[in-house]
């Protein structure tokens, strides 16, 4: 990294939103690649990932549940939702 990105660099903020952003990033990255026709060879493996980072999530929701504030919990059940339907199209 140059001298004056390192000065403008903030880290990221270790917190459960931070989870599930990079938990939901994974999944749609793995979703795209399901759809991605070069990389038909993979596609039942990437769509095997995208589920199972899902469900992580799903599992974050059980055992978080009642114990987040107001913005986690809209993110997280947004994110699942989001999420969930772009499976099922991918899936088709």
């Amino acid at each position: 990294m140059a001298e004056k990105d390192k000065k403008n660099h903030v880290p990221m903020e270790p917190s459960f939103l931070t989870v599930v952003m990079m938990l939901s990033g994974s999944a749609v990255g793995y979703l795209e690649a399901a759809g991605n026709k070069e990389l038909e060879n993979k596609r039942t493996e990437n769509l095997e990932l995208a589920r199972f980072t899902i469900d992580l999530l799903g599992v974050l929701e059980e055992k978080t549940k009642g114990n987040l504030s107001e913005e986690d919990n809209q993110v997280l059940q947004k994110s699942l939702a989001d999420l969930r339907l772009l499976y099922v199209r991918a899936a088709e």
